[in-house]
């Protein structure tokens, strides 16, 4: 895995693409906001880069979602990501990317 460590990185391989993943999807979109779903459950936000991370809040059904901040990292073919929560010392997500 080649990992995302700028804003610009993340912005041509990964945003406005539909990365999904066991229990639902997500797509954070080049303007600073994004949408999920999770176990049935929409979720929306914004985010921002900071330092190599993707620090992303909002809220989930209605109620408020704390910041956090992710690491990602990209196959070599773009078609699949790891995003790892907690500044990349939290759980690992893998998920494979589809262009919406």
């Amino acid at each position: 895995m080649i990992p995302i460590e700028t804003k610009e990185d993340y912005l041509k391989f990964l945003a406005g693409r539909k990365a999904l993943y066991e229990n639902g999807w997500s797509n954070f979109f080049p303007n600073g906001t994004w949408h999920a779903t999770y176990k049935g459950k929409k979720i929306s936000g914004t985010w921002r880069w900071e330092d190599r991370y993707l620090c992303r809040k909002g809220t989930i059904d209605g109620k408020p979602l704390l910041e956090n901040c992710l690491a990602f990292s990209r196959s070599k073919d773009g078609k699949e990501i790891i995003s790892t929560r907690d500044k990349g010392k939290g759980r690992v997500t893998h998920s494979r990317l589809v262009d919406d």
